[in-house]
């Protein structure tokens, strides 16, 4: 639960930034014919790098960019 707390900051750093972006986002279909934003990518992405750090031998399913194996 610990390293949990961990991703708060974060998550809130994120979503600030998500809110500043909305003005300028550029969107694009996906394979699946859904939209994806330039924002969605960075958010995710972001969010995945931590989680591989802080859980390392977890896998990670992902909207936008799909599964990531444990490590």
């Amino acid at each position: 639960m610990q390293d949990l707390k961990r991703l708060e900051p974060l998550i809130t750093s994120l979503g600030v930034k998500a809110v500043r972006a909305r003005a300028g986002v550029t969107s694009r279909e996906k394979q699946d014919r859904t939209l994806v934003t330039d924002v969605d990518l960075m958010v995710q992405r972001k969010l995945v790098g931590t989680l591989k750090q802080l859980f390392p031998h977890n896998g990670i399913i992902a909207e936008e960019e799909g599964v990531r194996k444990p490590s």
